[in-house]
């Protein structure tokens, strides 16, 4: 997509998602700014015609405007869903080859067909040090058919938890010959990892190869004015954030939420968006009043009253809560991986991704997987510096994520 949004579409189709979500109108937001539900029996008709408009920043040296909303596709299998985050103003959306093993891509490109010159779109794959350039440029072929275009706005080395990852020149060559190819047009790179995040920032300006930066951000694991945010905006790049939830569990603190007149989700949007180094945050909205709520947050700045739920919500879940720092890791006697059973069991738990959780957890090789810990005495807790109980929680992972499909519901 060019930066100017694609006037010529047609007329848009919007009565049924208005009816369903609420119009948003046209919004503003203060900074650097330029102006899982059963959600698939929802009878919304895809929409085809030009969208509202959303308050935008430029992608660092890009020089692409995208909506300070994006769209993020994580257990994403609804193509209606993304349809409405369209009309609604969304113009970026991120996705992976990763995500449930491409089919988020696919999902994706039942809308692209349509869409395509509506939005600026992006997707990634986990790279390795030994990757070859061959492999590198069939992933990326592989992609631009799931998504049925010819053209990648943005390309990125996904889900970087080491720096060396960025030393592979062969990555830079292939995506090279894919750029010469028009196929790509910005290379990027996400992490999701807080304690690595620093480094991977450090190698990639090093590098002098990287136009944008996706990283994990919330309130709960970043100080508001995050400096490795700051160091990518200086050396050009344009900074996407997601994980925004802190664990996503709001539902808990509902009676909070109606006491303070305050949604949850907006708090942790507008707490994001404050940081003016950050150009989008990217929503993992799975129901139509998600989309519409993830849209109104930008007509106004944090308030008292979220900042006291926030504060809150930091209190209640400060010791359940993984901030993935890794140190209880060098504690286990059992070499569990600790970071991503934790993360596999909060999509099983509070991201409607049982399935997909499971996989991931499945995928893992046998040894790092949690099945030692009911059995342990838990030195990573000691190890933690947030004082979680991490080992009951890794315990109780491994039977959810491992829990028969008839069964698991009933938990």
């Amino acid at each position: 997509m060019s930066p100017a949004q694609d006037a010529s579409a047609g007329q848009l189709t919007r009565r049924e998602f208005v009816q369903a979500a609420g119009a948003s109108g046209a919004l503003a937001l203060t900074g650097p700014l330029s102006s899982s539900g059963a959600v698939a029996e929802q009878k919304i008709p895809p929409a085809t015609g030009p969208a509202t408009e959303l308050p935008t920043r430029i992608l660092g040296k890009t020089g692409l405007r995208v909506s300070v909303i994006g769209y993020g596709s994580y257990n994403l299998s609804n193509p209606r869903l993304l349809d409405a985050a369209i009309s609604q103003g969304v113009t970026l959306v991120e996705t992976a080859a990763d995500y449930q093993n491409g089919r988020a891509e696919e999902t994706i490109g039942q809308v692209m067909a349509r869409r395509r010159k509506q939005v600026v779109l992006g997707t990634g794959k986990e790279c390795t040090p030994t990757m070859t350039v061959q492999e590198v440029l069939r992933e990326i072929d592989r992609s631009l058919q799931r998504l049925q275009t010819d053209y990648l706005d943005l390309w990125r080395v996904h889900y970087v938890s080491d720096a060396k990852v960025l030393r592979n020149e062969a990555i830079y060559e292939a995506f090279d010959r894919a750029k010469r190819a028009g196929k790509v047009g910005h290379l990027g790179v996400s992490t999701h990892s807080s304690p690595a995040t620093g480094e991977v920032v450090q190698t990639a300006i090093a590098a002098k190869r990287f136009e944008f930066l996706m990283s994990k951000y919330n309130f709960m694991e970043f100080p508001e004015d995050y400096v490795p945010f700051k160091n990518a905006v200086d050396a050009g790049m344009g900074v996407i954030v997601f994980k925004i939830g802190a664990g996503k569990r709001d539902d808990e603190l509902a009676d909070l939420q109606r006491r303070l007149k305050v949604t949850g989700e907006q708090a942790k949007i507008k707490w994001a968006l404050r940081n003016a180094n950050v150009t989008a945050i990217l929503s993992g909205a799975r129901s139509f009043e998600s989309i519409r709520e993830a849209c109104e947050a930008t007509r106004s700045p944090l308030s008292q009253a979220e900042r006291r739920y926030l504060d809150a919500y930091a209190e209640r879940f400060k010791r359940e809560y993984c901030r993935y720092c890794g140190r209880c890791v060098a504690a286990c006697p059992y070499g569990v991986q600790v970071d991503a059973v934790m993360r596999f069991a909060m999509y099983f738990t509070y991201y409607g991704a049982e399935k997909a959780a499971m996989q991931e957890y499945a995928a893992l090789p046998a040894r790092a997987r949690a099945e030692p810990c009911g059995r342990c005495e838990g030195p990573c807790m000691r190890a933690c510096p947030n004082g979680v109980r991490v080992q009951p929680q890794l315990a109780e992972a491994h039977r959810l994520l491992t829990l028969e499909e008839g069964t698991r519901h009933h938990a």
